[in-house]
């Protein structure tokens, strides 16, 4: 099912928002694939935008895959020649914000999909 894929993809990622930026984009980019890539078909989408928490949870990772991607960054004029160093350095204080919301998203989606027992 769509919503334990889901959830677990979230719920296993634990990472720490003090932590090394390196790792936690590349923990991030895992999740944020697990979560993007299990809706691989129209109809598939269609359910995901039919839940309140399955579309919260696909809209965070594609916004959060936007926000972690450096060739994104660099597709606005004034960022063009950012360094990864750099680029990592701008993340970094969004970290907290980002933690935050991956929990509000598994506690959606727990709410909506109660795991089974």
């Amino acid at each position: 099912m769509i919503a334990e894929t889901m959830r677990s993809a979230l719920a296993e990622t634990v990472w720490d928002p003090a932590g090394d930026p390196t790792a936690v984009v590349a923990m991030l980019t895992v999740m944020i694939s697990r979560v993007c890539d299990s809706v691989g078909t129209v109809d598939m989408g269609l359910t995901v935008f039919e839940s309140t928490s399955l579309s919260a949870a696909y809209l965070f990772c594609a916004s959060l895959q936007k926000s972690l991607s450096l060739e994104y960054h660099r597709q606005h004029p004034d960022l063009r020649g950012i360094s990864a160093a750099e680029h990592l350095a701008k993340i970094q204080p969004h970290l907290v914000e980002f933690h935050q919301r991956q929990q509000v998203v598994v506690q959606l989606i727990d709410a909506e999909f109660p795991p089974q027992v």
